[in-house]
């Protein structure tokens, strides 16, 4: 009995220990940004420990459907127009085309395809613009992307007829178009 009682202070001075170094923990990212969630129980498999949104300039994120994506190109200037001011404009650059990844199509009503049936769905890829300046665009402000299509590259990629606005939202992010997560 002396000995289990031994073990167990021996093991609560451990907890303690534990907390208190945790206590004075400290969390280095390579990034920078703001923790946007910390889950709360980090024993869940799949789960990153924490979210952390990353600071910068903003990154508006579009979605192109298959008929219309080879009509982008990277490198490609576009004008960014608010949805609520028609005024309201930005410039900026398609930096990324993820044909790799497709969208899920929980939206597809709301962007417009009516159809219903799965074969009137097209497959819809998101790209990434980088903007020349966000002074007054909101995060999360829905707005329109117009490519410009008389600023042709030499080797003319990506042009086509013409390509509809895409509905998009900003979201916050530098160089990677994805939310960054901090195991």
């Amino acid at each position: 009995r002396g000995q289990a009682e031994l073990n167990l202070q021996m093991k609560q001075m451990e907890i303690e220990n534990l907390q208190k170094s945790m206590e004075n923990a400290v969390v280095t990212s390579t990034m920078e940004g703001v923790v946007k969630q910390i889950n709360s129980n980090p024993a869940d498999p799949g789960q990153p420990f924490m979210t952390i949104l990353a600071s910068g300039a903003y990154q508006v994120k579009g979605t192109v459907d298959e008929m219309n994506v080879w009509t982008l190109y990277e490198g490609m200037a576009v004008n960014i127009r608010s949805r609520a001011d028609e005024n309201q404009v930005w410039s900026g650059t398609v930096t990324k085309i993820d044909t790799e990844n497709t969208v899920s199509s929980a939206q597809d009503m709301y962007y417009g395809d009516y159809g219903g049936t799965s074969e009137n769905q097209a497959t819809k890829y998101n790209f990434y613009v980088s903007l020349n300046t966000d002074e007054q665009l909101l995060l999360g402000q829905h707005v329109y992307i117009e490519p410009i299509y008389d600023e042709v590259p030499e080797d003319g990629a990506g042009i086509d007829d013409a390509a509809d606005a895409a509905d998009t939202a900003t979201e916050d992010l530098p160089a990677e178009p994805q939310d960054q997560e901090q195991e």
